[in-house]
């Protein structure tokens, strides 16, 4: 009976490694397929979250890619004609170096780099376009490039002893964020973006538009 049982329980092992061997072997592009579909719906899921469940740094990022592709399609929906003129072609240019003065903030946002009160501006900016209050984003992108330092008015003084005094008063005054080369550029491209999704917004009143 025990060399029954043994027979049995070999057969059932054969037969086990049998089906085994017949199923197909899962093929790597399935395996791939999957990966990169499931890799697809994960940044899919990200682009639809909610700005409240972002970090700053994603809804910065976001608000970017968003507003660059909506200046992107605009312009790839004007005729062949219109594209070739003097003016197509500026436009044209205009986005492509928006795109390349840019890239330094978005590297900074997804390395989580960015100035504190850099990324914090930003975020006021991005919230105040999503709201359609475009003169205060505005007013914020001022405020970032800028300042507001009271600058002198006018004569402030005359004569030969006062001109070391007024020239330091001037380079305090002075917004270092735009004496950096690469934060002017973006910043000059932000502003950029502010009437691009300004030009979305055709429900608004003058009012809340920067003219």
């Amino acid at each position: 009976d025990d060399d029954d049982d043994d027979d049995e329980d070999l057969s059932e092992d054969v037969s086990s490694k049998q089906s085994k061997q017949q199923q197909p072997p899962q093929r790597r592009d399935d395996r791939d397929g999957k990966s990169s579909s499931a890799s697809s719906k994960a940044k899919a899921a990200t682009s639809t979250l909610p700005a409240a469940t972002l970090t700053e740094e994603a809804e910065i990022r976001r608000w970017i890619r968003g507003r660059l592709g909506d200046w992107e399609r605009k312009l790839e929906a004007r005729s062949e004609a219109e594209k070739k003129t003097p003016l197509g072609k500026v436009e044209t240019k205009t986005l492509k170096q928006c795109e390349d003065y840019i890239k330094p903030l978005v590297k900074l946002l997804k390395a989580k780099r960015l100035d504190a009160g850099m990324r914090a501006s930003l975020v006021k900016i991005v919230r105040l376009c999503e709201d359609g209050e475009f003169v205060d984003a505005h007013d914020q992108y001022i405020l970032i490039a800028i300042g507001n330092a009271a600058w002198p008015i006018g004569v402030t003084s005359i004569g030969i002893h006062t001109r070391t005094a007024r020239e330091n008063v001037e380079q305090k005054n002075v917004a270092h964020v735009m004496n950096n080369e690469m934060q002017r550029k973006y910043l000059t491209s932000v502003k950029r973006l502010i009437r691009v999704a300004q030009d979305q917004r055709p429900d608004l009143p003058p009012s809340k538009k920067v003219l």
